[in-house]
């Protein structure tokens, strides 16, 4: 493996001051659950393994903005896969907690091998790159376009009145028209969010359902698919919930909030970025929660680059080759439902696949332990998740 001229210093760590904290003992935390590697694992690395893989020769680095965690196990495992092509991966991460753990991790991560030195770690809310003069913003758009970006939240993006100045979905909308003014190659966007109906703002809600309706309205196909199994949304409740009436049931509102986000997502883009949704997943978070009341989302980004014409007749015209088609937006729409329809959810995949529970425990305690947590203890911690809770 050939090793990159800047980073050339990192054979060497033992040269490096050691990190006094390194040594004290971790407990982990409900979010450092296996499901997460499941995400981190099938999603996430698989989505950037496919798009590194398409995008031969690695000619500059991996670019990536995120939301990373006190242990930044995002950047682990991603480091990983640019390991695998041999490409720097230089990032860009939000963390406004100015936690010790958080930079005894980026001094671990920044010794990595294939870590691009010009990697930053800034103190602030990623919902700041929605003021156009904020350091945060100043510092993406820099980077000149990202190839990944992950919104990991721990709450919802709609848990803001909609309309908000500065807030998630306000910071999605600049992050998109960043990448419109920067990007020219195929990028990725995962948003993780909370989809709970007690997590979403109503007025969030009624956009949401209105856009929805809207859609049922122009669409006989959209219509046919939505009110049918397992969406079951019919216009009687989306008009209520439109009107600010509770109207669904949680597995309705988790389709309303997750079809309602995606339409909106391909709506802003739709004039320059065919928009596929895939990979998509959800899991629990609150103790008595029936189904997913997070949602795991993963889009790819294509530009759409129509061909060159000139009507005046002052050049030749083009050779009579048809450029490749866009997706329309009702295709992307319906890719959308059958990532839907086609939801892993994640618990429960878990729960009845010894074999991919096993791997995914495993997998979950190596990647801890990278973070300085005993790795027995994490794999006896991990297998405890899937125990049934003792009687009270």
């Amino acid at each position: 493996m050939s090793v990159p001229a800047d980073n050339a210093e990192d054979l060497f760590p033992a040269e490096q001051p050691p990190v006094l904290a390194a040594q004290l003992p971790r407990e982990p935390k409900p979010w450092h659950k296996p499901r997460k590697q499941w995400i981190r694992k099938n999603q996430w690395a698989t989505l950037v393994d496919e798009l590194l893989t398409s995008r031969k020769p690695a000619d500059r680095p991996f670019k990536y903005l995120t939301l990373p965690g006190d242990d930044l196990f995002d950047i682990r495992i991603l480091h990983e896969v640019c390991t695998k092509h041999q490409i720097l991966l230089k990032f860009l991460g939000f963390d406004s907690t100015r936690k010790t753990e958080v930079n005894i991790a980026s001094d671990e991560i920044m010794r990595l091998l294939w870590i691009h030195k010009e990697s930053q770690l800034l103190p602030d809310r990623v919902e700041l790159l929605a003021t156009a003069k904020s350091l945060a913003f100043e510092h993406a758009e820099k980077f000149q376009g990202f190839d990944a970006i992950n919104l990991d939240f721990c709450d919802s993006v709609g848990g803001r009145e909609a309309g908000t100045k500065g807030g998630a979905l306000d910071a999605i909308r600049t992050i998109i028209d960043l990448q419109t003014r920067e990007a020219a190659h195929p990028w990725l966007l995962f948003v993780t969010s909370r989809c709970d109906r007690a997590s979403v703002d109503q007025t969030v809600r009624a956009i949401l359902a209105k856009i929805l309706l809207e859609n049922m309205s122009e669409s006989p196909a959209f219509l046919g698919r939505i009110t049918s199994s397992p969406f079951a949304l019919s216009q009687a409740m989306l008009n209520d919930e439109e009107n600010g009436k509770q109207a669904t049931g949680e597995k309705e509102h988790l389709f309303t909030f997750g079809v309602g986000f995606s339409k909106w997502l391909i709506k802003l883009a739709v004039a320059v970025w065919g928009v596929k949704q895939t990979y998509t997943a959800g899991y629990r978070v609150a103790g008595q929660a029936t189904q997913p009341d997070m949602l795991s989302l993963a889009f790819r980004f294509d530009r759409i680059n129509p061909l060159v014409t000139d009507a005046t007749g002052l050049a030749s015209p083009p050779a009579k080759v048809k450029p490749a088609q866009p997706p329309a937006k009702d295709e992307m729409v319906a890719t959308a439902l059958n990532e839907f329809e086609n939801l892993t959810d994640v618990d429960d995949l878990l729960v009845k696949n010894e074999t991919v529970r096993e791997q995914m425990i495993a997998e979950n305690a190596a990647l801890m332990a990278q973070a300085r947590y005993d790795l027995d203890a994490i794999i006896t911690w991990g297998r405890a998740q899937f125990q049934p809770a003792a009687p009270s």
